[in-house]
């Protein structure tokens, strides 16, 4: 099986994105979404700035935390294994310009792993930690 990699960089540029999208969807200041997360006031847009300039990535924690406030599921902050938009609930197909490169890759992934049903993916889902070990986030 080819394995596909996934640059941990795209990983944290597409959390960022995602964090100001659903932050600035929510009408909340980066220093209104860190004091919800549970920053000090004095140092909550600092935080936000960081994770969404790409710069340090929240904890699951605070990733869950986060999709919590923003009441989507926590992939939608992370990735989009489907490469849907969620709106109102309702599912669309995302449209291919709006695609990333990291969506992309995904949907080869995703593709690669379902030629070997549910077994493969749970060894993907095994293999990624140890392939991403010891890399800076």
């Amino acid at each position: 099986m080819a394995m596909v990699k996934i640059p941990a960089k795209s990983l944290k540029e597409i959390i960022a994105m995602r964090i100001v999208e659903q932050r600035e969807k929510a009408g909340l200041t980066q220093k209104e979404l860190g004091i919800k997360l549970g920053f000090k006031e004095e140092n909550a847009q600092a935080q936000i700035y960081q994770y969404e300039k790409g710069y340090r990535s929240p904890s699951k924690k605070r990733l869950e935390k986060m999709a919590e406030l923003f009441s989507v599921p926590v992939d939608v902050l992370i990735i989009n294994t489907e490469n849907v938009y969620r709106s109102s609930g309702a599912v669309a197909e995302k449209p291919k310009e709006y695609l990333t490169e990291f969506d992309k890759e995904i949907a080869l992934f995703k593709e690669e792993v379902k030629k070997y049903g549910a077994e493969g993916v749970r060894t993907a889902r095994e293999l990624l930690p140890v392939i991403f070990k010891g890399k800076k986030k």
